[in-house]
């Protein structure tokens, strides 16, 4: 049982994020807890897994699993007993090669390797690839099968949604029963809840740094997506892929890849490990194709969000420094009196001053929206954008897409921002085997 009695954490001298905050979860019970961006949910898993002080914060209250008082344990001794799925799944894994990493977790549990991977819904093909070279989906879903063998009370799941495709996301909803059955609690902080509210048993809404019981969720709204295909069109456009082939090592992602769009909103779907990261690298030219050509009027210059954004945040020390190392880089003249300007107008608690790794997966994905509505680049490409937005956001980035004039490449599991999209161009992808069709998502 997870009991937490009147927490408080605050970063620095800032306001407290969290205010006197109470939460009761019993042993087998699946307990979401949903709210805005900037809230305080990932607050929340850095209080409950002991590291608040490793990002400037302090933390005062009372955490405990059954009769064990977690005030006075380490970060380690806490992993024992709560387990947590964090944002960045890369964060999971010990070695360079997903083997190794598999190899080290399976001894140290007493299971076999192909156990991990049946957890996790992969093939052994993965055994040979580098963590890098594999989808944050693929990741997500072993980090998850790494957690369940490891024996804890409590499985904190930090929005594992966020890249998980929807056969992917039943695969999870099923994991959590059999989680369930065997007397683990789980605490999932989500955004996407609407595709997972069946095996909670409980959902709270976190605000004003408080949790408050939801009696009732609009569970209506949750739908699948029909995807139709549509022709190709016009076979000239700005962007265009001719037998285009991309292969990490002996293994193939991309098969004989052919697309051409005109539209200046491009879109691309389909399963994890599809290969949408790799064409939104070969198209800012980051990897080159093993065979074919990616021909692209490539006017800089180009903003890339990739789905680590911690690849972007850790090229400063400051929000403010970041904003400034990006306009240099994209020939921008600014001052951080823009920034602060555009931050002063949402309440997202983000300071020029803030280290940007400190900051939540939703609040770090806003802020680098905020600089390409300043920065105005001719390009942005963005991988999985929405990942820690609430409905809010993921609708005003729909419409800051909409609305404005700059080309957009992006690679996406959230059908519903997908739908929102106006004029563009969406391909669904499975690349390993070529497969590459220009839909309609509605």
């Amino acid at each position: 049982m997870l009991t937490v009695s009147n927490l408080w954490v605050r970063y620095g001298n800032g306001n407290w994020v969290l205010r006197g905050l109470s939460l009761n979860l019993r042993d087998g019970e699946a307990t979401l807890i949903i709210g805005d961006t900037g809230s305080g949910k990932t607050t929340l898993v850095r209080a409950l897994a002991g590291v608040v002080h490793l990002t400037g914060g302090l933390a005062k209250g009372i955490i405990k699993v059954n009769d064990y008082e977690l005030s006075n344990a380490s970060p380690r001794e806490r992993s024992k007993l709560i387990g947590v799925l964090y944002q960045d799944p890369a964060i999971h894994f010990t070695y360079p090669r997903i083997d190794e990493d598999l190899e080290l977790t399976a001894l140290e549990n007493g299971v076999g390797v192909k156990d991990l991977l049946d957890a996790a819904g992969l093939s052994e093909g993965v055994l040979g690839r580098l963590v890098t070279e594999l989808s944050m989906g693929q990741l997500q879903r072993l980090a998850i099968a790494k957690l369940i063998t490891r024996g804890v009370k409590v499985i904190v799941m930090d929005e594992p949604l966020a890249h998980l495709d929807q056969d992917a996301v039943e695969l999870l909803t099923a994991v959590i029963r059999r989680i369930k059955r065997s007397n683990v609690s789980v605490l999932m902080l989500e955004h996407r809840y609407e595709n997972i509210i069946d095996p909670m048993d409980k959902v709270l809404q976190l605000s004003d740094g408080k949790l408050s019981e939801v009696s009732a969720i609009n569970a209506s709204v949750r739908r699948r997506y029909i995807i139709r295909r549509v022709s190709n069109g016009n076979d000239h456009g700005w962007l265009k892929l001719s037998n285009v082939w991309f292969k990490y090592d002996d293994s193939y992602v991309l098969s004989n890849i052919n697309l051409s769009s005109s539209s200046k909103r491009v879109i691309f779907i389909g399963p994890n490990g599809g290969g949408k990261s790799t064409l939104l690298k070969l198209i800012i030219g980051m990897v080159k194709p093993s065979k074919g050509k990616v021909i692209i009027d490539r006017s800089y210059p180009v903003l890339y969000m990739p789905q680590d954004i911690n690849v972007v945040m850790a090229m400063a020390d400051t929000v403010g420094e970041l904003y400034l190392e990006l306009a240099k880089a994209a020939g921008r003249s600014t001052s951080i009196e823009d920034l602060k300007r555009e931050l002063s107008m949402l309440e997202m608690n983000i300071d020029t001053s803030d280290d940007p790794l400190h900051l939540s997966e939703g609040q770090k994905r806003i802020l680098m929206l905020i600089m390409a509505k300043l920065l105005k680049p001719t390009l942005m490409v963005a991988d999985e954008p929405t990942s820690g937005l609430s409905s809010k956001y993921r609708v005003d980035l729909a419409e800051f897409i909409n609305q404005s004039n700059l080309r957009v490449v992006m690679a996406t599991q959230d059908m519903h921002f997908a739908s929102l999209i106006k004029d563009s161009d969406v391909f669904y992808v499975r690349g390993q085997e070529g497969h590459v069709v220009k839909v309609n998502v509605s």
